[in-house]
């Protein structure tokens, strides 16, 4: 350009005869902003990655679509081996007695625009685990639930935690006290 800056052009030329009809279309902002949506695509999708949460998106029918290294971890399972199955048949329920029907409700009350919030006790593959899960609607720009969301923290450490305090506690409030 005059000022001295670059345009990108896409060009587009038709033969007739015997000479070329040449048009330009200027495509520097177009080529700019999916450069920068591709920057933001690329940074959400390592927040969601690196997250500590387990953390997933499922279809409103409750085929999961994607899941975090966090929460596969937690099954010891890659992508493949669970996007595409209902959420509630996934290995992180289906090794606990009764928790794919519990999951399902608690799914279909999410699917409906609630928050379903729970503590789930898991038997998972690496054995079992504690977590505080919530489902809740994700809005698409339309205002319409497009998906739903799962997020969980493993809290298992804190309630064996709290477990051995009450029992330090009991243990204390049971035994004989000396006096001064």
């Amino acid at each position: 350009t005059r000022d001295g800056g670059y345009r990108t052009l896409s060009w587009v030329a038709t033969p007739q005869e015997g000479r070329f009809y040449c048009s330009a279309r200027d495509v520097t902002a177009h080529r700019m902003a999916v450069a920068a949506l591709a920057e933001s695509q690329a940074q959400l999708r390592n927040l969601f990655e690196t997250s500590f949460q387990l953390q997933g998106m499922c279809a409103l029918d409750g085929t999961l679509m994607d899941a975090n290294q966090t929460a596969l971890a937690m099954i010891k399972a890659s992508r493949e081996h669970v996007v595409g199955m209902a959420f509630w048949d996934t290995p992180w329920f289906t090794g606990t007695p009764g928790m794919p029907e519990r999951i399902h409700r608690q799914f279909m009350r999410a699917a409906a625009g609630e928050v379903a919030h729970d503590e789930v006790e898991l038997e998972l593959p690496g054995g079992p685990r504690v977590l505080d899960l919530s489902l809740r609607p994700f809005r698409g720009g339309d205002g319409h639930i497009s998906w739903v969301v799962q997020e969980a923290i493993d809290i298992t450490r804190r309630r064996h935690a709290e477990q051995a305090l009450r029992q330090t506690a009991a243990v204390m409030a049971a035994s004989p006290r000396s006096a001064p």
